[in-house]
């Protein structure tokens, strides 16, 4: 008897043990494809946001909680990048992310309306509400006037570091981007009080700071009528 108990206990464990390991193994992971980086090396400056690449917590659809991962965001490319058995790898998944937080940023997936076209990119989370504001990081190629090496790549080439564009989704709409006050107060027309607001507070459409005055005062507004209904 005592046989059969210490046998069945036995199996109780393996199974507790493989149903542990499947668990884990059933989170789904970045998927990526090396990064072939090395038409970028006789530049100077740097295509990527951060100096190095960092720990992050990465949410990804279905899983519990975050997977850590060592990466950092291409601006260059829009792309993100990162490091599994010390090879580079360019994230292919990323409508899988819900989104990443790294040094104190959170980085998202998002969908965005490029004129007339709906894109993806990657966007900087500064305020999440039902107005929602977005910074999106460019960083350019300027190419030299003067002769090129041997490769095709002056040493006088550089990235222009950097660009930041704002843009707005309204209860989960596409992103929009944010650069002039005349469509801003066509967008939120149902607002009576954001042209005075606009020119009170004296908003430069350019300034974080300012934009997210405003995207706070829209929140608090719609909020307001909402308790008022």
């Amino acid at each position: 008897m005592k046989i059969y108990i210490l046998l069945f206990s036995f199996m109780l464990n393996i199974v507790f043990s493989n149903a542990q390991n499947n668990s884990y193994d059933s989170k789904t992971s970045l998927i990526g494809s090396t990064v072939q980086s090395e038409t970028f090396k006789e530049l100077s400056g740097s295509q990527y946001k951060y100096k190095n690449f960092c720990k992050a917590d990465v949410y990804i659809i279905l899983n519990d909680g975050s997977i850590e991962y060592e990466l950092n965001y291409n601006a260059f490319k829009d792309e993100l990048e990162f490091i599994e058995n010390e090879i580079i790898y360019t994230v292919t998944n990323p409508d899988k992310i819900i989104k990443v937080e790294i040094n104190e940023d959170v980085l998202v997936h998002a969908k965005y309306n490029n004129y007339d076209q709906e894109e993806e990119g990657y966007f900087f989370e500064l305020i999440d509400d039902y107005i929602s504001l977005y910074r999106r990081e460019i960083i350019s190629h300027i190419a030299s006037q003067k002769t090129f090496d041997n490769y095709g790549i002056s040493n006088n080439d550089k990235y222009l570091n950097k660009t930041n564009l704002y843009y707005l989704s309204i209860y989960g709409s596409p992103l929009i981007l944010i650069n002039n006050k005349k469509a801003l107060n066509k967008l939120f027309f149902n607002h009576p009080v954001l042209k005075s607001f606009l020119k009170e507070e004296k908003i430069k459409l350019n300034s974080e700071d300012d934009l997210k005055k405003l995207v706070t005062f829209l929140n608090d507004y719609d909020k307001s009528k909402m308790r008022k209904n």
